[in-house]
C-alpha cells in the first residue's frame, strides 16, 4: 500500500472534528469504515519522506504471512465488529474491539468461479469460527464492515462490475452476507475502507488529506479530503486503477 498524506492544519487540531467525524461514521454505518485495516497492516511501520511528492510519503507493508499482534480478549473494549475484506484471490476476515484493535484474523481462498452466495456462506462461517475459537460470545459482535473491490453502487449494497469477480457482478453482497450473519453490514469499497482506516489508525492519522493505493488482485484507490472519505455521486471515487492515459 502506498500513502500521500497532508498533514492536518493547525485550525484543527484540539478541536476534536476528526475524532467526531470518525465517530459518525463508525457509529452511523453500524460497524466502521476501517476495521478492515488493522487486520492487515504493519503496525510498525513509519512515515517516510518522497522526494517528488510536497508532502510526506506514508507506507506499510502487508505481510499476509507473518503473524499479527493481536489485543487479548480480556483487555478488549466490547462491542465487537467483523471486518471482511473480500479480494481477487483471497478473503480476509477479522475480529476487532471498538477501538479497532485486533483480536484475531483469518484467511479463506475466494473461489470466484463458485459465486457470491457460495463465498458468503464460507465468509459467515469463518467468521462463527473465528468467534468461537476466541471465546467471544456471537452476542458481543454488533456489526460487520465488508469491503469488496468496485465499481459497486454503495447506497444499494451491490456489485457492480468488479474485473477481479466476473460472475459476481449485480449481486447484493451487503445484504446477501446481513441475511446468513443476522447483523447488520456497512458496505464499502476495500480501498476506501484501507485508506479510512489508514487516516484513522494508521500513519495517516497525522494528515488531514491523503490518497492510499492498494496494490492487489487489482489496483484501487481511496481519497481523504479535508478530514472526509470520498465515496462520489456514482459511487466511483478513488477507482484509478482501470483508467487509460492518453498521452
Amino acid at each position: 500500500m502506498l500513502l500521500i498524506g497532508a498533514p492536518a492544519r493547525a485550525t484543527d487540531v484540539g478541536t476534536g472534528t476528526r475524532r467526531n467525524d470518525q465517530a459518525i461514521c463508525r457509529r452511523n454505518d453500524r460497524c466502521g469504515i476501517g476495521l478492515l485495516v488493522p487486520i492487515l497492516l504493519d503496525p510498525c511501520a513509519a512515515p517516510v519522506w518522497g522526494r517528488e511528492f510536497r508532502y510526506p510519503l506514508l507506507h506499510t507493508n502487508l505481510r499476509m504471512n507473518q503473524p499479527v499482534s493481536a489485543t487479548p480478549i480480556a483487555d478488549a473494549k466490547r462491542p465487537f465488529f467483523y471486518g471482511v475484506d473480500v479480494g481477487g484471490t483471497a478473503i480476509k476476515v477479522g475480529l476487532v474491539d471498538d477501538l479497532g484493535r485486533v483480536l484475531g484474523f483469518s484467511s479463506l481462498p475466494t473461489d470466484e468461479p463458485a459465486g457470491a452466495q457460495a463465498a458468503m456462506q464460507r465468509v459467515a462461517t469463518a467468521l462463527s469460527n473465528l468467534c468461537e475459537s476466541l471465546g467471544v460470545a456471537i452476542g458481543d459482535v454488533a456489526a460487520i464492515g465488508l469491503g469488496a473491490p468496485g465499481p459497486m453502487d454503495l447506497a444499494a449494497g451491490t456489485l457492480v462490475a468488479p474485473p477481479q469477480l466476473p460472475s459476481w457482478w449485480g449481486v447484493n453482497l451487503r445484504d446477501v452476507l446481513s441475511e446468513l450473519t443476522g447483523l447488520p453490514v456497512a458496505f464499502t469499497n476495500d480501498a476506501n475502507a484501507a485508506a479510512y482506516g489508514e487516516f484513522w489508525l494508521g500513519p495517516g492519522e497525522s494528515a488531514n488529506s491523503m490518497v492510499l493505493l492498494t496494490l492487489g488482485t487489482g489496483i484501487g484507490g481511496g481519497i481523504i479530503f479535508d478530514g472526509h472519505l470520498l465515496g462520489g455521486a456514482n459511487s466511483f471515487a478513488g477507482e484509478v486503477g482501470h483508467l487509460v492515459v492518453d498521452s
